[in-house]
């Protein structure tokens, strides 16, 4: 299929009570130096003047697309903009974050030169708080689409816009309006199915605002937790290639299942059902009831720790010594309570014993030598003062 010399994109703006921030996206998007644009602006049942802002880009720019309806969510609203979508290419942005102006030109460029029909292009992010760059998140142009899948998939990079798609790959395919959260999560195996080809760009062109404030996700609470499990449940219906990938995914699942388990024991969100659906999943996995602790909480955290550098290939020395230090906690912890397994301690103790030459404190390198050389007084004073936090 050839590709077309000047396409459209649709720009998807899902949009509710955003009149403090919408001003700054819909401007960030106007001054693309690509001109082909259609900007959808989805108007999800705000009550605040986000009607009213929506209103008056729509009646000053023709490629401004106006669609009001009753509120529906997150999911609801990027459907409704799929629906008007006429563009070659989709882009989604949430519209308290802002892109950097070149954005499209770089990804349509990508896409026209590309020897492969793409089906998607990812781009890396800025994390900023109060106009201050707090982190980032990048893309390695040289990964190759195996990569792009299996990072999307089991490590990170799942957010819908941190990618532009080609228009095919939403040819029957929307998210599921059932979800109030990680929506992401839910519909990355369904894109990966339909990804033939994809490329990366190493350039960070999305500015994505960690600021605290109203928006279409919803605060945690177990039935949040509970809706995690869900989405990456949904994961495992789909072919996965190695062992590290399905474990991943059981372990991404039952963090998810736990959690629930654990708000709802004081929020009361879930029905007596969805208890007993979480409480089969984990007993499948092979944790009684009795198991269902903290402890093995933090031991499934740092299983996903391990299984990212596994999966991913690469760790820093940061993420080295934040996992090392969720080890020895963990297993400081498990010294006192005894609530994991041998096979699971033992497996803790030998990357605590093998990994060696960290730059860890003096409190983490004393009690790692406490571990080794098996020192009970120390591992359990650390392990009462991390089992204190746990509990909380």
């Amino acid at each position: 299929m050839p590709i077309i010399n000047h396409p459209k994109v649709s720009l998807i703006l899902p949009i509710y009570n955003m009149e403090k921030f919408l001003e700054r996206c819909v401007d960030s998007i106007l001054a693309q130096t690509y001109d082909n644009l259609e900007i959808i602006l989805v108007n999800d049942g705000s009550k605040d003047r986000s009607d009213e802002i929506c209103k008056k880009y729509a009646s000053l720019d023709q490629g401004v697309i106006y669609v009001s309806q009753k509120n529906g969510g997150l999911c609801a609203a990027r459907n409704a903009g799929l629906d008007h979508a006429s563009g070659d290419y989709i882009i989604f942005i949430d519209p308290d974050d802002y892109v950097a102006t070149n954005l499209v030109s770089d990804v349509i460029q990508t896409f026209k030169n590309s020897d492969e029909k793409l089906d998607m292009v990812a781009y890396g992010v800025h994390i900023v708080k109060v106009d201050r760059e707090v982190g980032q998140i990048y893309w390695e142009k040289s990964l190759t689409t195996e990569q792009i899948l299996t990072r999307m998939l089991y490590v990170t990079g799942w957010e819908v816009w941190c990618k532009a798609y080609d228009r095919a790959i939403w040819e029957n395919l929307r998210f599921n309006d059932s979800m109030r959260s990680v929506e992401d999560v839910y519909i990355a195996a369904d894109i990966a199915s339909k990804v033939k080809h994809a490329k990366a760009l190493d350039g960070l062109y999305y500015y994505l605002d960690r600021q605290p404030h109203g928006s279409l996700t919803q605060t945690r609470n177990s039935y949040s937790y509970y809706e995690e499990y869900i989405a990456w449940h949904h994961h495992l219906d789909f072919p996965v290639s190695t062992p590290d990938e399905t474990s991943m995914l059981n372990v991404r699942t039952s963090i998810g299942a736990l959690r629930a388990l654990f708000k709802d024991d004081s929020d009361h969100k879930l029905s007596a059902g969805q208890r007993e659906e979480l409480l089969s999943f984990l007993n499948e996995q092979g944790y009684k009831k009795e198991q269902l602790t903290p402890v093995l909480l933090s031991y499934l955290f740092y299983r996903r720790a391990i299984l990212i550098k596994a999966i991913s290939g690469k760790a820093t020395t940061h993420d080295e010594v934040v996992n090392m230090k969720s080890a020895l906690k963990l297993y400081a912890v498990n010294s006192v309570e005894k609530q994991l397994s041998e096979d699971q301690e033992n497996e803790i103790y030998t990357y605590i014993h093998d990994t060696k030459n960290l730059p860890l404190k003096n409190i983490y390198k004393l009690l790692r030598l406490a571990i080794i050389h098996d020192n009970r007084l120390v591992k359990d004073i650390v392990g009462q003062l991390m089992m204190k936090k746990l509990s909380h």
